[in-house]
């Protein structure tokens, strides 16, 4: 009899505890993460029926990047051929008048002009600038008036002398590097006569279509 009883107890405990075990597997189970790790860390997009595959946007560049041809040129008539150098008549020395500008090669599309003597320092020094010269120019003359409106709408820009007029070389001793820079552009400039030349370099961002050079030296010899 006490066998008997011992190995019915043996099998409830065998039975109590394969039911167990089986309880635990389903709680782990239920428990258990719908991912694997590496699922989890790289997980792949579900594409869906007729769905049309995603694109990316097209970088496009910035509108008012654009360069320069090259093919306009601009001449200084009155400068010597040998040493490229601004004879005194065109500076604060003597009459300090404008010299005569001839320029061909504009490109299409041109509206209007500006002009430009720089000083070649660092930064650079704009000493006179007009702008809203009509596109059918090809120079202008001798001796501009001094005053901020010239005829057929072309403007004086007050320049970093805080003049709206020609001012030429005024440097006492030494050599300087200058230029005159014609600017060709896409537009009529909406700028007022007088404008600093700081606002007229603004208003030309994004609208120069070629730009010329005529650079000479300035220096004292009476």
């Amino acid at each position: 009899m006490k066998t008997a009883h011992v190995w019915a107890v043996t099998a409830v405990v065998a039975l109590a505890l394969i039911g167990g075990a089986a309880v635990m597997k389903r709680k782990e189970a239920g428990n258990a993460p719908a991912f694997s790790p590496a699922e989890i860390q790289s997980p792949q997009p579900v594409a869906q029926a007729g769905a049309a595959p995603e694109e990316k946007p097209e970088r496009k560049s910035p509108s008012s990047v654009r360069k320069t041809s090259g093919k306009m040129e601009l001449a200084v008539p009155v400068l010597t051929e040998r040493e490229k150098r601004l004879p005194l008549t065109y500076t604060c020395h003597k009459d300090n008048i404008s010299p005569p500008l001839e320029w061909a090669g504009a490109p299409a599309g041109t509206k209007s002009f500006a002009l430009m003597l720089v000083k070649d320092v660092e930064p650079p020094f704009t000493g006179w600038a007009i702008f809203n010269i009509p596109p059918d120019f090809t120079g202008l003359k001798e001796n501009l008036p001094k005053r901020a409106e010239l005829e057929n709408g072309i403007c004086h820009a007050r320049s970093n002398h805080d003049a709206s007029e020609y001012v030429g070389p005024c440097d006492p001793q030494g050599r300087f590097r200058y230029a005159f820079r014609l600017y060709a552009l896409d537009v009529m400039l909406p700028l007022g006569v007088g404008a600093p030349v700081a606002d007229l370099e603004a208003a030309m961002k994004g609208h120069v279509l070629d730009m010329a050079e005529a650079p000479f030296l300035h220096y004292l010899r009476f």
